[in-house]
Formats: structure tokens, C-alpha cells, sequence
């Protein structure tokens, strides 16, 4: 009944007729008591044993230590990390201090070797060991090695006048063999047909070259059947590939076991088209080319000014 008398409703003020209601039936706004309900107060002997209850539970003491523990553990905790950060802050400044003072140090020793250098007198000294050094290093091997290339050049020129030599020589022979032809051809009756060389043109395939060359028909009659040795001077060179082309068959080309010389063999069939020889050759030199279905015997250069001559033997 006391709760029943200590409710109104702040609306309309009426009291609930039953303890459960929470809110006015009317106007659906919860009850409000009017004044807070009276706490009992302990008396001074009902607080004296409550006080020596709590001090005597020993769930109380046990807590109380967890909680001091704890709190101390979390204590040195801080310490310990403070104490380290303040000794790493400690240690960078004196590095920062011990690299300035190193770097001052090296330029002011920097500064005065610099000084020191730019005496009179070590400038002398210096000129003085650096012209006796170059005398020593001109005598000891740049006069060897001019020595050495200059016998390598007189090698060179005597290799290049025995050359020349062999190229005269090759010549005469040349037109001695034209001669010889010529008779020939004129004792045998009737008009055979050779390959005259029209055109030559030397390309450059990867590290290897190629020398193509043209022939056409002496006549009108076709060529048949063609046989052409091939050879390179001295082995400069390796001959890498010999074909022909715009030809009825051709064979493959049969090579000694140097690779310097190599023969084919191929069948033409037509007066009237142009027959190429292709002589792929792995390095610059000078290429001697024969055949009895040949005008002329051919000595034709390939590159020959980039040409490495064999090498003179002393």
C-alpha cells in the first residue's frame, strides 16, 4: 500500500489501483513516485560488524595483493622501458657528437695536406718523381712494343710484296690460259659454248660473305653440263657454301678437308637466262675460280681490304 500511495501519474495525477501497473491506464505515461523511498540506516553497531565480516575475508586480502602486484609489476615495467629509452637517446647524441667531431677532424686534416700539396716545393717534388717515372715507364714498355710492332709491320710489307708477287705471277698464268684457250678453241671445229662472267657483287651474310656471281652463254646454244672448282688464297678463308641458281639441277658441292676448296656441279639448259654462282665464303680473301666451261679462269677479291695475310715465316 505504501508503494500504491507513493505513485501518481505526472499527467493527470491519478494513483494506480494495482502495485503491478507501470504506467496510467489513461494516459499511457509511467508512474513517478513522488519522493524517493527511506534507505534504512545501519546502526554504528550493525556497521562495526559488517566492517569486521569484509576485514576478515581472506578472498579480500588475496585481491588486494593480486591487485598490488600487479600495480608494482606494471611499475618496473615503465621504469625499465624509460630507462632504456633515455640510455638509446643517451647513445645517439654521442654518436651524433663523435661523428661531427670525426668529420671536423678529416676536414681539418684534409685542409692541411691540401695546404701542404700546394707548397712550391712538394709541387717540385712531385714533378720531379712523376717525369722520372714516365722516363722509366717509356723505357721499359713503350719502347718494346713500339720495337715489336715495328717488326710486325716489316713482316706486313714483306708479306703484302710476296703477295703482289703471287698476284703477278697468277696473272701471267691467267693469260697464258686464256691464250692456250683461244688456240684451242680455234683448232677444235665448231663453236662450243662457255660461261662468260657478266657481273660480281659481294654481300655480307651475318660473319660470312657471299659472292655472287653471273654468267651468260658465249652463244646461243645452252651450257649442259658444268663442273667449277672454287679455292681461297693461302686458306684465308673456309668456303661455307657452293650453289648455283636459275640452273635444271644442281648437285651438291663436294669440298676438301680444309673447306679452303670446293667443286660443283650443275646442269643449265637455257641460252637465254642468266646463271648464278653462289660462293659463301667465312672470312675477306681472294677466290680463284676455274672450269673448262669457263671463257677465262676467274681470280675474283672478296672484301680483300679488310683481308688478314698469313703471317710470314721467320
Amino acid at each position: 500500500m505504501a508503494d500504491l500511495a507513493n505513485k501518481r501519474c505526472p499527467r493527470c495525477g491519478k494513483r494506480p489501483l494495482d502495485a503491478r501497473l507501470v504506467q496510467c491506464p489513461d494516459c499511457r505515461v509511467p508512474f513517478e513516485y513522488e519522493s524517493a523511498p527511506a534507505t534504512p540506516a545501519l546502526t554504528p553497531a550493525q556497521m562495526a560488524a559488517v566492517t569486521r565480516h569484509v576485514l576478515g575475508s581472506w578472498k579480500l586480502w588475496l585481491a588486494l595483493l593480486a591487485v598490488v602486484g600487479v600495480a608494482m609489476v606494471g611499475v618496473v615495467e615503465f621504469v625499465n622501458v624509460r630507462s632504456q629509452s633515455l640510455r638509446d637517446e643517451a647513445a645517439a647524441a654521442q654518436l651524433v657528437d663523435s661523428n661531427a667531431l670525426a668529420t671536423k677532424i678529416d676536414a681539418g686534416i684534409s685542409n692541411r695536406i691540401e695546404t701542404e700539396f700546394q707548397k712550391p716545393e712538394i709541387e717540385a717534388a712531385i714533378a720531379r718523381a712523376a717525369s722520372g717515372r714516365a722516363g722509366e715507364i717509356l723505357t721499359n714498355e713503350v719502347w718494346a712494343s713500339l720495337d715489336e710492332f715495328r717488326g710486325k709491320m716489316q713482316a706486313a710489307s714483306a708479306q703484302l710484296t710476296k703477295t703482289t708477287n703471287d698476284l703477278a705471277v697468277l696473272s701471267n698464268t691467267v693469260h697464258q690460259a686464256q691464250i692456250a684457250a683461244a688456240q684451242l678453241a680455234a683448232a677444235v671445229p665448231g663453236d662450243p659454248t662457255f660461261l662468260a662472267l657478266v657481273n660480281q657483287t659481294v654481300t655480307r651474310d651475318g660473319t660470312d660473305y657471299d659472292l655472287a656471281m653471273f654468267f651468260k652463254p658465249s652463244n646461243n646454244k645452252p651450257p649442259g653440263t658444268v663442273e667449277l672448282i672454287a679455292g681461297t688464297y693461302r686458306q684465308t678463308a673456309r668456303i661455307v657454301n657452293f650453289t648455283a641458281q636459275n640452273v635444271d639441277e644442281v648437285d651438291p658441292p663436294v669440298m676438301n678437308d680444309l673447306g679452303d676448296a670446293a667443286k660443283l656441279k650443275f646442269t643449265a639448259s637455257r641460252s637465254d637466262t642468266q646463271v648464278e654462282v653462289d660462293l659463301v665464303l667465312s672470312a675477306p680473301t681472294l677466290v680463284k675460280v676455274t672450269g673448262d666451261q669457263l671463257a677465262e679462269e676467274l681470280t675474283l677479291p672478296v672484301a680483300v681490304d679488310q683481308m688478314q695475310l698469313p703471317m710470314v715465316n721467320r
